[in-house]
C-alpha cells in the first residue's frame, strides 16, 4: 500500500506519550513526545530523549551509547507506527546505521512511517544531536498481523 493512501493518525501527542510513560525500560530515556503529524509521505513522530548515566558509552565521556540509540531507534519507529494502529505494534527486525558520535545532552529523533501492509510497516528513523547534526539512521519493520479492524481494505 503506498504511504499516500495511507490512513491519517489515529493518536494525538498526549495518547502517544500516555502509551509511552507506563515503561519502565523508556523512563531510562526521559522521552518526550514533541510531535506528531500527518505528512503527505506518511505519519511523523518526533520524540525527544535525554543523556544519563544509564545511557552513556562510557562514565564521564557524555557520549551515548550505541545499544541506546538503537534502542531509542525502535521506540521511536514502534510509536511512530502506532500512529495507524493505535498502539504499538511489535518489532520484527531493525537497523541502526551510526554516522557520527552523539555527544550532546539530548537527541531527537522522526520516526516516518514508510509502508504499512497487511502484515509489516516500515518506518524510518532520523537521530540528530542538539546542533540538529544528523547523528544516526535506523530502519524498523513490525508486525501489524492482526491490529487492524476486519473491514480494513488493508
Amino acid at each position: 500500500m503506498s504511504v499516500q493512501d495511507l490512513p491519517a493518525s489515529t493518536l494525538t501527542r498526549e495518547e502517544v506519550a500516555r502509551l509511552i510513560a507506563p515503561s519502565g525500560f523508556h523512563k531510562l530515556f526521559g522521552i518526550d513526545v514533541v510531535e506528531v503529524t500527518t505528512e503527505p509521505e506518511g505519519p511523523r513522530l518526533t520524540l525527544s530523549v535525554v543523556l544519563t548515566e544509564h545511557l552513556e558509552r562510557q562514565p564521564e565521556t557524555h557520549q551515548w551509547h550505541g545499544g541506546a540509540i538503537s534502542a531509542a531507534v525502535d521506540i521511536t519507529g514502534c510509536y511512530t507506527l502506532g500512529l495507524l494502529t493505535g498502539g504499538p505494534p511489535p518489532t520484527v527486525n531493525f537497523r541502526t546505521d551510526y554516522l557520527r558520535p552523539a555527544m550532546t545532552a539530548s537527541l531527537t529523533l522522526t520516526g516516518q512511517v514508510r509502508r504499512a501492509g497487511r502484515s509489516v510497516g516500515i518506518v524510518d528513523v532520523d537521530v540528530t544531536d542538539a546542533s540538529e547534526k544528523l547523528v544516526a539512521v535506523g530502519r524498523g519493520c513490525f508486525s501489524l498481523a492482526g491490529t487492524y479492524p476486519a473491514d480494513s481494505t488493508r
